[in-house]
């Protein structure tokens, strides 16, 4: 199973959309994508662009989900060990939200992007989208786009303290958007 998703550039607004003021972004031609595989142990495993894999067993996914939330308070990053384990916390996300997503067997992640990362061009966020939305297909499960939004989102909140939510919204619908107080407005090109 595979996912794609483009990353973005906030073409006014940058830090106003957080505040819910406008801003006005576009999806831009550079992409994140995921591949996920069945395993036949209970681990999960995740190998992204440029990073050391990250494996744990698939049963630890419910305490690291709690270790990350005591984390978080106050609107606070969450500073983590491993770049990618805000990944393995929104599988955790995906799997408490959505049980019926959870394998019965492991999943291995295998993630690439050419989304410059750290450069507000929402390369964490389209990372989280393509994750999200391969692991829950391979469990033949479709997430509605509220859904996905909403989980997206939360892990988006754990990584930067507070996120508007532009840049997982951006980075699932594409196209040029005006983004205020959480909601998209498509704009004709």
């Amino acid at each position: 199973m595979t996912s794609r998703a483009p990353g973005k550039i906030i073409l006014s607004g940058e830090h106003a959309v957080v505040y819910s003021r406008p801003a006005l972004v576009m999806a831009v031609e550079r992409y994140a994508s995921a591949r996920v595989e069945s395993r036949s142990d209970a681990l999960l495993r995740i190998a992204g662009p440029g990073f050391a894999p990250v494996e744990l067993p698939l049963a630890q996914l419910p305490e690291r989900l709690a270790r990350t939330r005591s984390q978080h308070h106050n609107d606070t990053p969450v500073s983590f060990e491993h770049p990618l384990d805000l990944l393995v916390v929104a599988v955790a996300l995906l799997y408490e939200q959505d049980p019926v997503t959870q394998s019965p067997t492991g999943l291995s992640l295998h993630l690439s992007s050419d989304i410059p990362l750290g450069c507000g061009m929402g390369s964490s966020a389209a990372l989280l989208l393509v994750a999200l939305d391969a692991a829950a297909r391979a469990a033949c499960r479709a997430l509605p786009a509220e859904t996905l939004d909403a989980l997206v989102l939360a892990a988006e909140h754990f990584q930067h303290g507070r996120s508007s939510g532009v840049d997982p919204i951006t980075c699932r619908t594409g196209g040029l958007l005006r983004f205020e107080h959480g909601q998209p407005t498509p704009l004709p090109h």
